[in-house]
Formats: C-alpha cells, structure tokens, sequence
C-alpha cells in the first residue's frame, strides 16, 4: 500500500513539474506570417497565395500558390502541417478530412474564406 502511495505522489510530482515548466501551453500562431513560416518550413517548396487564421491563433488553413490547401495545427508544443483535401464548411467552422488514426479537427476562422 505504502509503494502505491508513493508512486502517486512520484506522478503527481512529475506532472506538477511539468506544468510548472510551461508544457501546458499549446503554440499559437501570432499571425499570418507565422503560418506561412510554419507551412514553408514544413513543407519544401509550398509559398502560401492565402492564409486564414484560427480566430484563437491554434490553426491555420493556407492556399498555396499551386492551389495546395495545407492545414496547420498543433500537437503538444509544436505544429502539425498537413497537405488536406476535402475540407468543407460546416456552421461557420471549416471541417477538416480526418486522418486514420487521428481525431477530428476542425477551425474557426470567424466565417468561411471566399477562396475556399
């Protein structure tokens, strides 16, 4: 009983740890440029012609200037970008395709892009 006790609060340690360290903390994108650098570091070659942010900085869709649609989202403490196709309108919220494996995700842009 003794070493569970102690084992819960070793976790508990850890995670108080953690959070206290700044791992709580989700990325945002501060604006526009900030998802283009994210998308072009990401992916070689892509210059986005569009980019629409999140309306809380988590996530960005980017029109490249090939006609690409690129998502970027976090994960943890860094982005995601992801090459999407399918991505449609939903309520005012932009409904990305899910991967397999993956949840849902979904963006809100404060309204649906004209060039979507």
């Amino acid at each position: 009983m003794t070493l569970f006790l102690a084992s819960l609060v070793a976790i508990a340690l850890l995670v108080g740890l953690c959070w206290a360290l700044g791992f709580r903390d989700a990325p945002v994108l501060a604006d526009a440029a900030a998802a283009e650098r994210v998308a072009d570091a990401a992916l070689t070659g892509f210059r986005a012609a569009k980019v629409a942010l999140a309306a809380d900085g988590r996530g960005a869709l980017l029109k490249g200037r090939d006609g690409r649609l690129v998502a970027v989202r976090p994960v943890g403490d860094r982005w995601l970008v992801r090459e999407v196709s399918g991505a449609r309108a939903e309520a005012g919220r932009i409904v990305l395709p899910r991967e397999p494996g993956a949840r849902a995700f979904s963006l809100d842009l404060g309204g649906v892009p004209a060039w979507l």
